[in-house]
C-alpha cells in the first residue's frame, strides 16, 4: 500500500515538474525563438525594400508585412487547439464575414505584382512563414508533443498490439539483423 502511495505520488509530482518545466522555461524559450525566425524572414522583406526593388507603399509589400507582424505580435496565442479549430471553421468565416479568407488576399496583392522576380521573394518570404508556423505550434504545443510520443511508441509496439506474431517475429528478427551487421563486436 506504501509502495503504491509513493508511486502515484512519483508520477503526479514528475507531470507537475515537467509542466512547470514546460509553462515556465521550455515554451518561453521556443516561442523567442519562432520570433526571432520571424524576424529574420522579416528583415528579407525590408532587404528588398531596401534595394529598391520594391516600394513600401506597394500593397504587395505592404500585405506581406502585415501578415508577418500580426503573425510576430500574435505567435504567443497560437496553440495546436487554436489551430485546430481555424481549420474547421476557415470555411464558415469565409462565408460569414467578407468571402475571402486574410491569405486569399496576401496572394491576390502578390500575384498583381509585375515582376516576377519579386513575385517569386515575396512568395518565398510567405512560404517561409507559412513553413515557421505550423512548426512552432507543433514544437510549443505541450499535448501534442505528448500525443506524438504516444502514437510514435504505440505504432513502434503495434505488431504486438495487433496479436500479429508474423510481423512482430519480423520486426524483432531484422531489429537482431541490424544490430549484429552494424555492431563492432561478432556473435562468434
Amino acid at each position: 500500500m506504501t509502495a503504491a502511495i509513493f508511486y502515484v505520488s512519483s508520477i503526479v509530482f514528475s507531470a507537475t515538474a515537467i509542466f512547470a518545466l514546460w509553462q515556465l522555461g521550455l515554451k518561453k524559450l521556443m516561442l523567442d525563438d519562432f520570433r526571432d525566425s520571424l524576424f529574420v524572414t522579416r528583415d528579407r522583406l525590408y532587404a528588398l525594400a531596401k534595394s529598391g526593388t520594391i516600394l513600401c507603399d506597394d500593397d504587395a509589400y505592404r500585405s506581406v508585412e502585415l501578415f508577418i507582424n500580426r503573425t510576430i505580435r500574435y505567435a504567443h496565442q497560437f496553440t495546436f487547439l487554436s489551430f485546430f479549430l481555424s481549420v474547421m471553421h476557415l470555411d464558415e468565416a469565409k462565408t460569414d464575414e467578407n468571402d475571402e479568407s486574410p491569405s486569399e488576399s496576401v496572394l491576390y496583392r502578390i500575384g498583381l505584382v509585375k515582376d516576377e522576380h519579386v513575385r517569386a521573394e515575396l512568395m518565398s518570404i510567405v512560404g517561409d512563414v507559412a513553413i515557421q508556423l505550423p512548426r512552432y505550434i507543433a514544437k510549443s504545443s505541450l499535448m501534442f508533443m505528448l500525443g506524438s510520443i504516444l502514437y510514435i511508441a504505440l505504432r513502434s509496439v503495434s505488431p504486438l498490439i495487433a496479436g500479429s506474431k508474423e510481423k512482430a517475429i519480423e520486426t524483432f528478427e531484422f531489429e537482431a539483423y541490424r544490430y549484429e551487421k552494424y555492431s563492432r563486436y561478432s556473435p562468434a
